[in-house]
């Protein structure tokens, strides 16, 4: 069976750890394996991390003593909450347990308390990516009964052993809420037999489609389930926004017309998606342009973007993907992902920071792994692009390049 590399990823952006585990999928799926995906679901996470647990793992684990552990000590006791109805005010609770939510610490904590947790899997031969409080295993089998069988069964004794490890740390892995999704083209799914995973009293049925850090994932990854929820929401809102545009300035209807942010969230997962699809999406962007604008329907779009300066949806999803190539290039979350090409001669190319485009087998797999797709795109920039001294610069002028590419 092949296997890859297993990761522990504490606190990253949700984009970086979205690419992470669509390049784990389809590299694996590539080579003739079927993914299973397991989501597991923790109940009030947060709230349940016990305070002198904490502590002593990061005296014991991290090394953290006096003034710093200190600090944390006083950080985390002498809390309390209470309810407020209106005028009325509980009595106040003292808090014994939990991180404050909405802060930057409570989720590093969080997953500094977790550590141990991506040991246990690591044991089990697992490929797994933790995000915060949401946890994703990820194991490959061959499309045969007896692979299958023996992955489930892999799966299922890892899953409860999960379970253990967080009821004597007070954590509580609700099974109920936990989704698993089977990963491969439509043929080999279907020699695929298995269905549910049996996790000590709960059978967990496998999905055709799960919510994953707010990115929707069919058993095809070939994103049209996110494509048309996507395109549902940005409709409702735009019917919204367009019923009151003669109430409010162009300014106004620019920032209220809140579906740029929904179009770029996560967008460079969209890498790859079908024609049909960018087109249903680019005809969202069209509209919320000709609102904020005023324009007629049948004026012709290009003069519109040109003026609000955005980018088409397909250079959008080009310039996310390219900027997080920038920042694996200059070494950070995905840098593990890329490799920089060279040659022992003397060659010109060695001086064009090229990335090595690794060989795939299947088109709508290993070419929209980030592995392939980054390096292809990177590959195509101009040098001065490649060497920009920063990430805001080069935002700046990637933004700029990809404009004058279509207009």
């Amino acid at each position: 069976m092949y296997k890859y590399q297993s990761a522990y990823r504490s606190f990253h952006s949700t984009e970086t750890a979205l690419n992470h585990v669509l390049n784990t999928i389809r590299s694996g799926v590539d080579v003739g394996n079927v993914a299973m995906l397991v989501l597991l679901d923790l109940s009030a996470a947060f709230d349940t991390l016990d305070h002198s647990k904490i502590l002593k793992r990061l005296e014991l684990e991290y090394g953290l003593s006096g003034n710093v552990l200190n600090w944390f000590l006083s950080y985390l006791t002498d809390r309390s909450q209470a309810v407020i109805v209106r005028k009325s005010f509980s009595i106040s609770a003292s808090l014994s347990c939990g991180v404050p939510q909405g802060s930057v610490l409570g989720p590093i904590l969080f997953c500094m308390f977790t550590k141990p947790l991506g040991k246990l899997l690591t044991q089990h031969d697992m490929n797994h990516h933790f995000y915060a409080d949401d946890s994703q295993i990820i194991d490959f089998c061959h499309p045969d009964t007896t692979s299958q069988n023996q992955a489930c069964s892999s799966m299922e004794k890892c899953v409860t052993d999960v379970k253990s490890w967080m009821d004597r740390n007070m954590l509580k892995l609700n099974s109920d809420k936990t989704e698993i999704l089977l990963v491969g083209p439509p043929r080999r799914l279907q020699n695929c037999t298995v269905n549910h995973l049996e996790i000590e009293q709960s059978s967990i049925v496998f999905k055709t489609s799960v919510r994953n850090l707010g990115l929707i994932m069919d058993s095809n990854l070939s994103m049209e389930s996110h494509v048309s929820s996507l395109c549902k929401t940005c409709s409702y809102h735009l019917r919204n926004i367009g019923s009151i545009r003669h109430l409010i300035t162009e300014d106004a209807a620019s920032t209220r017309c809140l579906i740029l942010s929904r179009l770029d969230y996560c967008n460079s997962a969209l890498n790859g998606i079908t024609k049909e699809q960018s087109q249903r999406l680019q005809r969202i962007q069209n509209k919320a342009a000709r609102i904020v604008c005023k324009t007629n329907p049948r004026d012709h779009i290009s003069p519109v973007l040109t003026s609000l300066h955005w980018l088409r949806i397909n250079e959008r999803i080009e310039f996310k993907l390219l900027c997080l190539t920038y920042q694996a290039v200059n070494g950070t979350y995905l840098n593990e992902l890329i490799h920089h090409h060279s040659s022992s001669k003397n060659l010109r190319s060695n001086e064009k920071s090229l990335l090595t485009v690794p060989n795939y087998n299947l088109k709508t797999f290993g070419a929209r792994t980030f592995q392939y797709s980054a390096a292809v795109s990177w590959n195509n920039l101009p040098i001065h692009l490649k060497k920009c001294p920063s990430l805001s610069t080069f935002k700046t002028s990637l933004k700029t390049y990809l404009f004058r590419r279509y207009v």
